[in-house]
């Protein structure tokens, strides 16, 4: 699921009270009224989504966070749910599932970037090589695809993007696989699924698992 901020009203008078306090301050730290609106919209949807799921209320939701900001909920004998959440410009995309671990990450394409010193750090010889074969339009599209893969992977993990460079995205036929550059081995456990939200942004979602699935959007 997402939000495109373009296309929903700024009105948020019958928004519903749900957010913690901690979320509240979170909210009124925002120098502007933009990025408060939509960490407000964007929680929100969030804690409804979940309470729906879990049938339980909005504002009971407990989330924990990992040493590198991975957020999961608190259960107390209740369903449990794996998500992860991503942000860029005027688009925040959220991805649930109720049985596998899972990342989440989203990228307006931009064609002004400085993405080959981008590429040279943080890619690999392999990727490298692949990227600068292409033309420019598809090695600009390229380029932000493979970097959602990793992103999204990291993510899943609970990883940083320090470890962009250890990661290899490799396409084998119409699959995407990525390897570990320190044990030099696939890893097979997790799966990638790449979406187009709405033009000009692309996405994956990355799943660990390694059946044939195909994600709702």
């Amino acid at each position: 699921m997402y939000i495109d901020f373009n296309q929903i009203s700024r009105d948020i008078r019958n928004l519903p009270d749900v957010l913690s306090v901690d979320e509240k301050q979170r909210v009124s730290q925002y120098r502007r009224d933009k990025q408060k609106f939509q960490y407000l919209i964007s929680r929100t949807i969030l804690r409804l989504l979940l309470a729906s799921y879990l049938e339980v209320s909005p504002k009971s939701i407990l989330f924990s966070y990992s040493k590198r900001g991975k957020p999961e909920v608190l259960i107390d004998g209740h369903k449990k749910i794996f998500f992860n959440i991503a942000h860029t410009r005027d688009l925040t995309i959220f991805a649930f599932s109720e049985k596998y671990d899972l990342g989440v990450d989203v990228e307006y394409i931009c064609k002004t970037k400085n993405y080959d010193q981008i590429a040279k750090q943080f890619f690999s010889k392999n990727e490298q090589r692949l990227l600068f074969s292409l033309q420019e339009e598809k090695r600009v599209d390229l380029f932000f695809e493979m970097w959602v893969v990793k992103e999204a992977y990291l993510k899943g993990t609970g990883s940083g993007i320090v470890d962009l460079n250890k990661i290899e995205v490799v396409y084998k036929k119409s699959s995407i696989l990525l390897y570990d550059n320190i044990t030099g081995k696939h890893i097979s456990d997790w799966s990638f699924f790449i979406i187009s939200p709405v033009k000009h942004f692309t996405a994956c979602v990355a799943l660990k698992c390694n059946e044939k699935l195909v994600p709702c959007t």
